[in-house]
């Protein structure tokens, strides 16, 4: 079992930027999947115990212009709370920190295309 979070963001200009800046679209959504990474390792809001939950986090390539931020361990119980346990959120509030950040830079690509 591993939680993630799988950056699904809507491109319009996808086709144009790739013609023109080829892995320009992967260079961007990769480096915004370890900042979600990191963020998530340095910043959750749980006790590390043995460090195996923090190591398992890492960003995965799944598909086509697709990358995830993905951890192991302990995390999907962490990340959703059990009966026993309220929720740690850690994948979620990564991911807001750092999505705008790669919104910042498919605008700096749009702006290279006029």
């Amino acid at each position: 079992m591993r939680a993630g979070v799988e950056f699904d963001i809507v491109y319009n200009r996808t086709q144009e930027v790739l013609a023109r800046y080829p892995g320009a679209i992967d260079a961007v959504l990769s480096a915004g999947a370890d900042r979600v990474v990191e963020w998530a390792r340095t910043n959750h809001p749980w006790q590390n115990q043995t460090g195996e939950t923090e190591a398992s986090i890492h960003m995965e390539k799944v598909g086509e212009h697709q990358f995830a931020a993905v951890g192991g361990g302990a995390l999907p119980f962490l990340e959703w709370g059990t009966v026993h346990m309220p929720p740690f959120p850690t994948m979620k509030p990564a991911y807001d920190a750092v999505v705008p950040s790669i919104l910042q830079s498919f605008g700096l690509l749009e702006a290279l295309l006029k």
